[in-house]
């Protein structure tokens, strides 16, 4: 997606979500799926689109291009914002841990050259941490008051 351009299709041929090509990972074109993905993940983001349903089954391959599906709840704002980035990856993670368990074909490697991908420069992997670290420390706080830390 690019600011004002819209795809619809009802059907793509030969085209696999990336459940089924996780399931069957082909080694030599797992480096490069996973680099496709982060970019058109950017894209949406950089176009201020954010999915409401980001799962492994809603983002299609076919040959070299991947498609971002289900839009239909997405939202859309004016400026992109690293909160809803950050959201929007999270959801696409607990996606991949429900559907592939924590030790799926998607190994935490993968996971840190997706996002290295994603963010592209060291300003924007920095800038992330810092959205982190502002979200944890309520977690840390529930962990040691309800034991669980």
């Amino acid at each position: 997606i690019t600011a004002g351009t819209v795809r619809l299709s009802i059907g793509l041929e030969n085209a696999e979500d990336l459940l089924t090509f996780a399931s069957t990972p082909s080694t030599s074109r797992k480096r490069d799926v996973i680099a496709r993905v982060a970019d058109e993940m950017r894209r949406l983001h950089e176009s201020g689109v954010y999915h409401a349903d980001l799962t492994m089954k809603n983002i299609l391959m076919s040959g070299d291009s991947v498609y971002i599906i289900d839009l239909d709840k997405a939202t859309m704002v004016p400026k992109r914002d690293g909160q809803r980035d950050m959201m929007n990856l999270a959801r696409l993670n607990r996606s991949v841990v429900k559907l592939l368990g924590t030790r799926g074909a998607v190994s935490r490697t993968d996971k840190l050259r997706f996002l290295r991908r994603y963010l592209g420069s060291r300003d924007r992997i920095k800038e992330l941490s810092q959205l982190c670290a502002q979200g944890l420390w309520f977690h840390r706080l529930w962990w040691s008051v309800s034991g669980q830390a």
